[in-house]
């Protein structure tokens, strides 16, 4: 008996540093792990250029797989076709422009890439985009 009245603690936990109300450190170690890798994982999802991109700058991708996307010539054409159209979207700011880009592992397809500083900007191209089509993908950059 200890003094205490009590038998003697024999067995597994013989000699644990464990206390009543207090998480053995294996137990704080796997969740201080499942936490940093919690946060690992939310940190990628939110650094990755799409995801990060849209939601803090608004630039956003045609959505239009590279196989779907028209050809160069054809871009080039519709911007040909539309030059009021890119000039009134140019003339929105110093720094908006309107380009072509072949931004796929195929140089020969392309689409517009429309490049602004910030909200007002895109706004105003949106506008503009609403009463005309330009006939081809069109992607936002913000800059």
């Amino acid at each position: 008996m200890t003094p205490g009245g009590l038998p003697p603690v024999t067995g597994p936990c013989q000699g644990s540093r464990v206390s009543a109300g207090r998480p053995a450190r294996g137990v704080v170690r796997l969740l201080v792990g499942a936490a940093a890798v919690a946060v690992l994982a939310l940190a990628a999802v939110l650094l990755a250029p799409g995801p990060l991109q849209m939601w803090l700058y608004g630039s956003r991708a045609s959505g239009v797989a590279c196989a779907d996307l028209p050809s160069v010539a054809q871009v080039q054409a519709a911007l040909d076709e539309h030059a009021d159209v890119v000039r009134r979207i140019e003339d929105v700011g110093d720094q908006v422009d309107v380009l072509l880009t072949a931004t796929c592992e195929d140089p020969s397809r392309a689409e517009l890439v429309v490049v602004y500083p910030g909200r007002h900007e895109r706004r105003e191209v949106e506008a503009i985009l609403s009463r005309h089509d330009l006939g081809v993908p069109v992607s936002w950059q913000n800059a």
